[in-house]
């Protein structure tokens, strides 16, 4: 949780000093999402009782990779008001 605000915390400094420099640098866009926990290969090596455990949560949670890179494009495509966010489903959260 510490690690996810310091995450915000950065982007918000660094997209506020990006967007003050003179010559103002054009269309640099920093925002921070998350995709959410995904099914995926991504724990292919665990085995035993964590890999039981991974597989229940990733079925019970989990969304499937194509709809966690919707959250990519999402932040690619959000625009310059989303300068410096936190995105969260595809949307920019407060």
């Amino acid at each position: 949780m510490v690690s996810k605000l310091l995450e915000v915390l950065a982007v918000r400094e660094m997209a506020s000093l990006l967007g003050n420099t003179k010559p103002k640098l054009p269309d640099i866009i920093i925002n921070c999402l998350t995709p959410g926990a995904c099914r995926s290969d991504f724990d292919r090596e665990s085995a035993g009782v964590r890999r039981f455990m991974n597989n229940i949560m990733a079925h019970i949670i989990g969304r499937s990779t194509e709809a966690g890179s919707r959250a990519l494009v999402a932040g690619i495509a959000a625009g310059d008001e989303s300068n410096g966010s936190y995105m969260e489903n595809c949307r920019v959260t407060e």
